[in-house]
């Protein structure tokens, strides 16, 4: 969910074992009835499952629907002409260490 109206949080109860954390979620605003709830599942989340299929929240700030991910991955595309691996040695020889005096 991009705009999430909930926040998960690990709480312990009856232990402090790290290990084993219940999961309390609590509102980052007023929740009416009918509301949907949902909380961001996170970037690594979107990394994996974004191959299988994209977010239906229909937000303005959807940052994995499928206009997004395609967008995402045209940014990421290297320049149609590829750069040279090896360093430009064209103006070594003009950079000559001048004689001494």
């Amino acid at each position: 969910m991009c705009e999430p109206n909930l926040f998960p949080v690990r709480v312990f109860t009856s232990h402090q074992d790290l290990r084993f954390p219940r999961i309390a979620f609590f509102s980052t605003r007023d929740i009416s009835a009918g509301d949907e709830l949902g909380f961001d599942y996170g970037d690594r989340f979107w990394e994996v499952k974004s191959k299988y299929f994209s977010c239906q929240c229909s937000s303005p700030k959807c940052k994995h629907s499928a206009a997004a991910i395609a967008q995402r991955q045209a940014d990421s595309t290297p320049d149609e002409a590829p750069h040279s691996a090896l360093p430009d040695t064209s103006s070594a020889a003009a950079a000559a260490p001048s004689s001494p005096s």
